[in-house]
């Protein structure tokens, strides 16, 4: 047969060109690495060791370590809870209620119940009291809820006689969901069933579970800064139990939506060393009863509370306290690809393009993007070295003529040509098929770049080569359970934080202490799918940690820029 032509291999697809050869290859490897991934998660824990798996599925390569994951949740005591024969919820069709209930006698007659009344006498939300009466007799042999009331105590100390405990639970699942009372409704749609909770109810019972895990969270939170403590103090043996202990945190905000309409804003502190959350805050500029009551921002109130808010003085550092601001290593390399992309952007508009083929591709600023972050990464806590290396990639993108590579990174897994080719032995390195130098045009256009970006003051900022990962970890879990795109409440807000933190740190177990402290009572079943719940986390951080996940990932990400 003849041989593909160039059209038939890279077909054209609107505005991109894709190389179906190249594609294949990737997609191949994913699919096999995604492959012996769903066989580790779905496998039984009991056949086979957790790192033996992940071992076996990376060919053997043990040369990784211990996943933070792995490392956060071995800090933390968890208690078992005791196994029940028969305990939980099931969801129940009463048809097949009725009729298990027609099999039996009635104890005052002894008359079958087969044509007996199965009778709901009031619904309480979620919940519903069932009457079985006889229809020989007309005697009600039996009546039950379907959810037993909780034991907590309302505001004057009197025992709640109005909550049950699946409606509750049903708002804690509603929260952890990321969804309120209209989807909670749609629920009860879709099973049928004959009532929902009401907006009030939702609400009251949401501010129990708010009170629950902000009192399980700040319990938490002293317990994870003993764990701290006691980190640092097996790195530095020379500290006593009376010491104040300097500590490495990263501090980062988030926002619960972008730009400047955001009500609501989350500060979270971890620490540098273990990667616990040691502390967080939410802040909002939003009041409900201000909102209720149409304050207007001229009022006398308002005045009083912004002039105080700001000029109190009652900061927690100062001049006595000194904090020393370190950069994320990710922000930084990000800077790189900014700094050159509002470059291309300026003299394009000015009519002297330095993008394109040849020039400054898109593949070419995210490559220097990455040499960049490695060179901090890679030669943390050295600066001198630092400043060289990321000098070096300036260097090595221009004319070969005065040999501008001596201060790339040497070895055969350098990314520089001239020095993998050094390693091997060959004395005269040749370019060959790697790609051409920048014009000297370019050069010039982005040494201001550089300037700014490889300053000693600048990378004196990463000396550590540490990242905000963490903290952008814990993001991520606070808004799935309040999500950017709808209107929550700041106590829909302050429950995802309380959770979060704990499950961060802790795992998916510490959702059953929240439980407890609201007044429902988790047995083996919720146990069981935390236990899932943080095997299935363990395994998939392990995996993500291998250098073959680390490279499907890299090709993937080239493949979507030379699809761009």
């Amino acid at each position: 047969m003849p041989s593909k032509t160039f059209s038939s291999l890279n077909k054209f697809k609107g505005k991109r060109r894709r190389s179906r050869t190249v594609l294949r290859e990737v997609n191949r490897s994913t699919d096999k690495l995604e492959t012996s991934f769903d066989v580790i998660v779905s496998g039984d824990s009991s056949d086979l060791d957790l790192h033996d798996k992940v071992v076996d599925s990376n060919n053997g390569d043990s040369n990784f370590q211990e996943s933070a994951t792995e490392k956060k949740l071995s800090k933390f005591h968890h208690e078992n809870l005791d196994e029940e024969d028969l305990c939980g919820y099931r969801i129940v069709d009463v048809s097949f209620l009725k009729s298990l209930i027609s099999q039996l006698q009635c104890p005052k007659c002894n008359n079958s119940l087969e044509n007996c009344a199965l009778e709901e006498e009031n619904n309480r939300g979620l919940s519903s009291k069932f009457d079985v009466i006889c229809s020989a007799c007309q005697v009600v042999i039996s009546s039950a809820s379907t959810s037993k009331r909780l034991k907590d105590v309302n505001e004057s100390n009197r025992p709640n006689t109005t909550g049950f405990d699946v409606n509750r639970r049903c708002v804690m699942a509603m929260k952890e969901l990321g969804v309120g009372k209209a989807d909670l409704d749609k629920l009860s749609k879709v099973f049928d069933m004959p009532s929902s909770l009401g907006k009030e109810a939702f609400t009251k019972h949401l501010k129990k579970l708010e009170a629950a895990s902000s009192e399980s969270a700040q319990d938490h939170l002293q317990e994870t800064s003993k764990i701290i403590c006691k980190a640092y103090t097996e790195v530095h043996p020379d500290y006593e139990d009376e010491d104040i202990i300097d500590i490495d945190v990263v501090s980062d905000g988030t926002w619960q939506k972008r730009g400047f309409s955001s009500k609501y804003n989350v500060t979270v502190i971890t620490d540098l060393l273990t990667g616990l959350a040691l502390d967080f805050e939410v802040l909002t500029n939003y009041c409900h009863v201000c909102a209720k009551n149409k304050m207007d921002k001229s009022s006398i109130e308002y005045g009083e509370w912004r002039i105080t808010a700001l000029n109190d003085g009652n900061g927690p550092y100062g001049r006595e306290h000194p904090v020393e601001n370190e950069d994320c290593v990710n922000h930084i390399s990000k800077r790189m690809k900014n700094g050159l992309d509002t470059v291309i952007t300026k003299l394009k508009a000015q009519g002297e393009p330095i993008d394109g083929k040849g020039r400054l591709t898109k593949e070419r600023v995210k490559a220097i993007q990455n040499y960049y972050g490695r060179a901090i990464k890679d030669n943390a806590g050295d600066l001198e070295v630092m400043y060289r290396s990321t000098w070096a990639i300036y260097l090595h993108h221009f004319d070969d003529d005065e040999n501008q590579h001596h201060r790339c990174p040497s070895g055969p897994e350098s990314w520089c040509w001239y020095q993998r080719q050094l390693a091997r032995g060959i004395s005269t390195p040749s370019r060959g098929e790697h790609t051409a130098p920048l014009p000297q045009r370019i050069s010039q256009a982005i040494l201001s770049v550089f300037e700014r970006l490889c300053s000693k003051t600048l990378l004196s900022g990463c000396i550590r080569g540490a990242t905000q990962n963490a903290n952008e970890s814990f993001n991520q879990l606070i808004w799935k359970q309040a999500p950017k795109h709808r209107f929550t409440s700041y106590q829909s807000v302050c429950h995802a934080v309380n959770l979060c933190c704990m499950e961060f740190n802790k795992g998916s177990k510490s959702a059953l202490i929240v439980m407890e402290k609201a007044g429902l009572v988790p047995s083996c079943n919720a146990e069981n799918f935390c236990l899932k719940r943080d095997a299935e986390r363990k395994r998939q951080s392990l995996f993500q940690g291998t250098e073959r996940f680390k490279k499907i990932r890299k090709s993937k990400e080239l493949e979507f820029l030379k699809s761009d």
